[in-house]
């Protein structure tokens, strides 16, 4: 069952930072995390937009 669903400022944050008690979290719950259409299509844009 999926109990949290991350959104664009969480994952931002943990790319850029990689905190180590967020990523035993992260794998820790692999399973039961998921993100939106919405966020998915925000991250492919600004990595793009970072590499033009």
């Amino acid at each position: 069952m999926l109990k949290f669903m991350l959104d664009t400022n969480t994952c931002i944050f943990t790319i850029k930072n990689k905190p180590e008690h967020i990523r035993e979290r992260f794998n820790l719950n692999t399973s039961r995390m998921c993100i939106s259409s919405i966020t998915l299509m925000e991250l492919i844009y600004g990595a793009e937009k970072s590499l033009a």
